[in-house]
């Protein structure tokens, strides 16, 4: 590559990222909750950002945009989407069958800045750091993907993994319907307690798919723009049904 088109290069990534920080700033302005930017992750989050103009605070701005800055926007958060899919969240049987399951899937956690707490420990793990004291033999318990860039290719990660009970899934833009499909699929034999928090890609469909779950004690739902007033009685109304009263399901009306 010469230097001129290097150049040109570095000023055309240069330039995405530095629109995708300033419409963050401006999403952050006009929101009810500002968006979370550590700048531990600026990159990692900065992505992320771009893809919260989506939910439905940011859909109303974006449409007041003129078409040009509308679609340049869009084309850079598809863009976006397959660094996240393709990079953060991929998939690899090599890492699997050399690792195993529950390493790699720790992997893939912290990769996307995510949490996780093992068999018998109290103490969630999120660096990389903490992996060397890990006993050979661990079970992932519980995951938290607050903040994270955890989307649904990653979730193949978890197809193998019988021993997780507790999800934390808050403020997680990239989830959408078919990440959270594919995550009940996998866990659906040993999940017991799921939270769905502020997830601006989430939608009633996505969430009857909640009914599959085989072990479930307890489905805490709260502030998902996605799902409309008439969607969230018919979602309550089938979970209820099919889970029994073994589960309990709490969907409460944002304050």
């Amino acid at each position: 590559m010469g230097k001129t088109q290097g150049n040109k290069t570095v000023f055309k990534y240069g330039k995405l990222l530095y629109e995708a920080y300033a419409k963050y700033e401006l999403i952050k302005f006009h929101c009810d909750t500002p968006l979370k930017f550590p700048w531990r992750r600026p990159i990692k989050h900065m992505l992320r950002s771009v893809l919260q103009r989506f939910s439905a605070h940011c859909r109303p701005l974006l449409a007041k945009q003129s078409p040009p800055i509308a679609e340049r926007t869009q084309r850079y958060t598809i863009l976006i989407n397959k660094i996240i899919d393709g990079w953060y969240n991929r998939y690899s049987e090599k890492t699997v069958a050399k690792v195993g399951p529950q390493m790699a899937c720790a992997y893939w956690l912290l990769r996307c800045a995510a949490e996780f707490r093992i068999k018998g420990s109290k103490e969630f793990i999120s660096t990389k750091a903490r992996l060397k004291s890990l006993q050979p033999g661990f079970l992932i318990e519980e995951i938290d993907l607050t903040d994270s860039c955890v989307s649904g290719p990653g979730f193949k990660h978890l197809r193998l993994l019988d021993s997780i009970k507790i999800v934390h899934c808050v403020h997680c833009g990239w989830v959408n319907d078919d990440g959270l499909a594919t995550l009940m699929f996998n866990l659906q034999s040993s999940l017991e307690t799921i939270e769905i928090i502020n997830c601006g890609s989430i939608s009633g469909a996505g969430l009857v798919q909640l009914q599959h779950l085989k072990k479930v004690k307890r489905i805490r739902l709260h502030n998902l723009p996605l799902v409309r007033d008439e969607e969230k009685k018919i979602v309550l109304d089938v979970l209820r049904i099919r889970l029994g009263g073994s589960c309990d399901v709490s969907y409460p009306d944002p304050t």
